[in-house]
């Protein structure tokens, strides 16, 4: 039963945990749509590493340029193209956190005076890089996107991922380029809440348990000295006729190297002083 309140703190940890990761998913409500840090600028910008895709047209046009509000920088493109021996092209991007991702926003670009950009496009998520991919209506359902380079929005259904490709289908111009931003939420609150919580209740499961400890040492010094376990007398200032011990035990046959111990004790638990000056000993030498 000792251990019971440990316990009650430990369940309690437990069940706020779980409750606070899964409620925070299923809270679709709650969770405040916005920008998902693929647009520029942006207060949360993905890291370039993070955009990916299935071929580029040349190290100038990687995925991590397809961004929308990107800008030129000397040879460095303002869009993602792939190459034109891609049958079958994708723009991913990659949250650390669970993410809904609610709107599509995308984007054509002007290369050399030629307007190019994507028409329709299918979209898939999965939660890792390898497989589990899922489309949103099927493989081959296509989300019309763009007339011309102008922006345009396309609605998802919703969905949680770590992973987002884009596919295009149709494309005017001649190479397959875009641009795009995404706007939904993520779920990132539970994984630093969760952090925290198990953080906090190691460390109050390590105080009770010192303080706990702690006392059971005392209490069992205290039955054992009561018990007679320890029966040693300690002072804190030795009296004086400690110094008298040695004298009293060995007499004056320490000069021999014989041990000869005294009958009765030196001082007694009553009084705790010298019962007799002269401990009598029986001298068994012949």
């Amino acid at each position: 039963m000792e251990h019971e309140p440990n316990r009650n703190v430990l369940t309690r940890l437990i069940v706020f945990t779980m409750v606070t990761l899964f409620g925070q998913s299923a809270n679709i409500a709650g969770c405040r749509i916005e920008e998902l840090g693929v647009k520029v600028p942006s207060r949360q910008r993905i890291p370039d590493k993070y955009m990916t895709s299935s071929t580029r047209l040349n190290k100038n046009y990687q995925a991590f340029r397809g961004r929308i509000g990107i800008k030129r920088i000397g040879s460095l493109a303002d869009a993602w193209c792939s190459s034109e021996a891609d049958s079958a092209p994708y723009i991913q991007v990659y949250f650390e956190f669970l993410t809904k991702v609610k709107v599509i926003e995308s984007e054509g670009v002007d290369v050399d005076g030629n307007n190019m950009w994507v028409r329709s496009y299918a979209v898939s998520t999965s939660n890792d890089s390898v497989g589990g991919w899922m489309y949103h209506g099927s493989s081959v359902a296509q989300l019309w996107a763009n007339t011309d380079i102008h922006g345009t929005n396309v609605t998802l259904n919703d969905s949680w991922a770590h992973f987002i490709r884009i596919h295009p289908k149709q494309h005017i111009g001649k190479w397959t380029c875009m641009r795009i931003a995404l706007y939904g939420c993520q779920n990132a609150l539970p994984a630093v809440v969760f952090i925290f919580i198990v953080t906090a209740g190691f460390m109050c499961l390590f105080r009770r348990y010192r303080a706990r400890r702690k006392a059971e040492t005392k209490q069992s010094a205290l039955a054992e000295t009561n018990n007679g376990i320890k029966s040693i007398v300690i002072y804190e200032d030795p009296p004086p006729y400690e110094s008298q011990t040695v004298s009293l035990h060995f007499g004056n046959d320490i000069n021999l190297g014989r041990e000869i111990p005294s009958e009765m004790p030196a001082f007694t638990e009553s009084n705790k002083v010298i019962r007799n000056m002269l401990l009598p000993f029986k001298d068994d030498r012949t």
